[in-house]
């Protein structure tokens, strides 16, 4: 394996700020500009690519050792005539953490989606633009942006990205996704998948098996990350990926961690070569924030600290065509 072949997988680790299905000419063009993007050492002869979806240059997170304080109401005084309650304790593992998050989710209202209507998703993300020098990747952090999903819930109709960073085509159609999968989700596709954590993990695992991006747990982590940013589901199927992702092997916690927004949050993580994954939530109400994406041991992509990429979720809805607003 050479270097390209590890910068090409850091890339494909991190996930697009939508879900578009590309027609051959504009993916073409979008391929041949990503690779504009990447100076290579001229040496190494580049690798071929494999399956993947279309991918962030590159995106970020880091962590934290800031520990969760635990507070009692009036310190610890009288409220209502009655002693005061302690807030809960922090969680001490990522296990526990995901399974108060899973609650959390199974209580939400489902947000209804008719099959004629977009899931639209608007995120706040920075990525980095790598080069390879010699062995080792530089990352320089490209400017904050918004960016805006409109996707087809039954995935009949073309849908709408707009991203700013993207200079071939900053508002693009996508076209309509005839053969919705993990890969291409729709809102009707996710409300197929099953509830049971463990029949849903090993449907990931069994989708992931031919993807040698990297090892297998990273990639059903980052699988699943993917569902959690850039989509609208039902409060069932969040709640089972969650506790599916409670079983993935090697997910630690984060005890402070912060989104693009700049939203302080407790996260678990996931690492591969060096780069930590994370995904941020809420310490009190356990909403899902964001994600980051930080170089935890120095190596090929940079010293420990490295920021490389940063995401924040800021609005989910259901609006009746590509283009409306959420009211």
């Amino acid at each position: 394996m050479n270097e390209n072949d590890d910068l090409e997988r850091l890339r494909r680790m991190l996930p697009p700020p939508a879900e578009p299905v590309l027609s051959a000419d504009r993916r073409r063009l979008l391929r041949e500009h990503l690779m504009n993007e990447i100076t290579p050492d001229p040496s190494v002869s580049a690798a071929p690519r494999p399956r993947r979806r279309l991918g962030w240059v590159a995106l970020p997170v880091v962590a934290g050792g800031l520990a969760l304080a635990l507070v009692l109401a009036n310190g610890g005084g009288v409220t209502n005539g009655g002693p005061a309650k302690a807030a809960p304790a922090a969680p001490a593992t990522a296990a526990e953490l995901l399974d108060r998050v899973a609650e959390v989710a199974a209580t939400k209202p489902v947000l209804a989606v008719r099959d004629d209507q977009f899931a639209y998703v608007k995120t706040l993300l920075q990525d980095s633009t790598m080069t390879m020098n010699g062995k080792q990747v530089t990352a320089q952090l490209n400017p904050m942006r918004q960016t805006e999903s409109w996707t087809s819930a039954d995935g009949s109709k073309p849908g709408l990205v707009i991203d700013p960073n993207d200079r071939l085509s900053p508002r693009s159609t996508t076209e309509p996704i005839k053969d919705p999968s993990l890969d291409a989700p729709t809102y009707s596709y996710l409300a197929t998948l099953p509830t049971e954590p463990d029949v849903l993990l090993k449907q990931i695992y069994q989708h992931e098996a031919n993807d040698h991006a990297y090892g297998p747990d990273m990639n059903v982590f980052s699988e699943i990350g993917r569902l959690l940013r850039g989509q609208i589901a039902p409060p069932a199927l969040y709640t089972a990926l969650y506790r599916a992702a409670a079983q993935i092997p090697g997910v630690t916690l984060v005890s402070d961690s912060t989104d693009a927004e700049g939203r302080h949050g407790v996260a678990v993580a996931e690492e591969y070569q060096g780069v930590q994954w994370q995904w941020i939530f809420d310490p009190s109400s356990y909403e899902f924030l964001g994600e980051r994406y930080v170089v935890v041991k120095d190596g090929v992509y940079g010293k420990a600290g490295d920021l490389l990429g940063q995401s924040a979720v800021l609005q989910r809805a259901a609006v009746d065509r590509a283009g409306d607003q959420p009211q």
